[in-house]
């Protein structure tokens, strides 16, 4: 697969509301596979992330070379939410404390791809709710003295910083993305969205030296991106129409690319 595949990150919001323009944002997948969605309850991360999700799938399917069993796809839901329900029959699916398998299994295929120096899949860890996920566990292993948050942030912050040249990406969405969720490891995000109501505490941590648009009012689904050799844009991702029908060719795709 040319490594050169172009995917789609959304819409620029200006001209979608001034001219009624779709005028997609594309950024070269090789360069930016790790992302870092930001944004509070109900500021559209799990619209935007579908949204994502089959544009990720769909820029692979269609590119030169593309193969079955090319795309490996680790999905952890930690809050269950009935938004990726459509994903159960997904052997890499995880749930609850399931995530923390989850996890460890996408990190042994990265230790695996490592060592032998190369990928011939393309990978990627999306990580719904990281922040829940990485808190519930330190309340867990302070009641029961186990390990299991630090496990979690070191095998995504080794796979932030190493998995560029080996075709594994990360995903990460949380509601507020403080550091202690990636041990010195957020610089790594190659594109960093926040959606809905800007919180200007968080939009200086991730868009510090940026000239940030002032007096803005996102609806959900809409908000900011940076993306490495990029300015600062706002960006849209509407409403999925057919949501029934978007769901199933994501988990089409995923099902005939289990290896």
């Amino acid at each position: 697969m040319d490594g050169r595949i172009m995917m789609k990150w959304g819409y620029l919001r200006n001209p979608y509301y001034e001219y009624g323009t779709k005028l997609p944002l594309l950024l070269p997948m090789d360069s930016h596979k790790h992302a870092l969605i930001t944004g509070s309850s109900g500021a559209g991360k799990s619209t935007a992330l579908l949204f994502l999700f089959w544009n990720f799938l769909s820029s692979i399917i269609h590119s030169q070379g593309y193969r079955k069993g090319c795309i490996h796809i680790t999905f952890c839901d930690f809050k269950n939410s009935p938004d990726f329900w459509f994903l159960r029959p997904y052997s890499f699916y995880y749930t609850g404390e399931g995530v923390y398998n989850g996890i460890q299994a996408y990190h042994e295929r990265f230790l695996t791809a490592r060592q032998k120096g190369y990928s011939t899949v393309k990978h990627l860890l999306i990580c719904d709710e990281y922040g829940a996920l990485v808190n519930y566990f330190q309340a867990k292993d302070k009641a029961e003295k186990t390990h299991l948050a630090t496990d979690i942030i070191s095998a995504n912050a080794e796979i932030l910083m190493q998995g560029r040249s080996l075709s594994f990406s990360v995903w990460s969405v949380v509601q507020y993305a403080t550091s202690d969720l990636f041990k010195g490891s957020r610089l790594n995000y190659m594109v960093n969205l926040s959606l809905g109501r800007p919180n200007r505490e968080q939009l200086g941590m991730l868009f510090s030296g940026e000239d940030i648009p002032r007096n803005r009012n996102y609806q959900p689904g809409e908000g900011l991106l940076l993306a490495d050799g990029f300015p600062l844009l706002e960006v849209k991702y509407p409403k999925i129409v057919d949501e029934e029908r978007w769901n199933q060719r994501i988990l089409d795709v995923l099902m005939e690319n289990i290896s």
